[in-house]
C-alpha cells in the first residue's frame, strides 16, 4: 500500500511540472547572450591626439554602433559619443573557427542591416564567459565574403 501511495505522489507532482511552453531554440538563447551593450578594448588612433573605441548595443534583433570619442590615446576617462548608427540583425547558423583567438572554435554568422543606405553587412561572432564578445573584423558586403574566423579584438560586456 505504502508503495502504491508512493507512486501515486510521485505521479501527481509530475503532471504538476509539464508546461506547454516550448524549449528556447539554441538561436534564442544565442541571441538573449548577445543582447546588452559591448565596448571595443581596442582604442584606435583618429589622428587628432584623441582615441576611438567601438561601442556595440543589442537588444532581441535591433541594435546601435557608436563611436566614442576619448581625450586620450588610451580611451580612459568618459568618451563622447557620435550619433549612433542603427541597424536590424538576425543571428544565422553555427560556424567553426580555428581557435587562434581565445581558444574560441565555434562561432554564429550574425547579418546587420543598417537604417543608414540600408548598409548589409555580414559577420560572425563569439562569447567567452558571457564578459567577452569577438566579431570576424569589419564584416562583408555579401555573405559569401563573410569572414570565417574572428579577430583578436574583445567587446566588453558592459554591465
Amino acid at each position: 500500500m505504502k508503495k502504491i501511495l508512493l507512486v501515486s505522489a510521485i505521479l501527481a507532482s509530475l503532471a504538476g511540472c509539464s508546461s506547454d511552453d516550448p524549449e528556447p531554440t539554441a538561436a534564442e538563447i544565442t541571441l538573449a547572450l548577445l543582447n546588452g551593450t559591448w565596448l571595443s578594448t581596442d582604442c584606435e588612433d583618429l589622428g587628432t591626439g584623441a582615441g576611438g573605441s567601438i561601442q556595440y548595443t543589442f537588444n532581441n534583433g535591433t541594435g546601435e554602433e557608436t563611436l566614442l570619442r576619448f581625450a586620450n590615446l588610451n580611451c580612459t576617462g568618459t568618451g563622447v559619443a557620435d550619433p549612433a548608427s542603427n541597424f536590424a540583425y538576425t543571428v544565422g547558423d553555427d560556424v567553426t573557427t580555428n581557435g587562434s583567438v581565445d581558444g574560441i572554435t565555434a562561432a554564429h554568422q550574425i547579418n546587420m542591416v543598417f537604417d543608414f543606405n540600408a548598409r548589409e553587412e555580414y559577420n560572425i561572432f563569439a562569447i567567452k564567459d558571457l564578459a567577452s564578445l569577438y566579431l570576424g573584423g569589419n564584416g562583408a558586403a555579401t555573405p559569401g565574403a563573410r569572414p570565417s574566423q574572428l579577430v583578436d579584438i574583445a567587446y566588453t560586456f558592459q554591465p
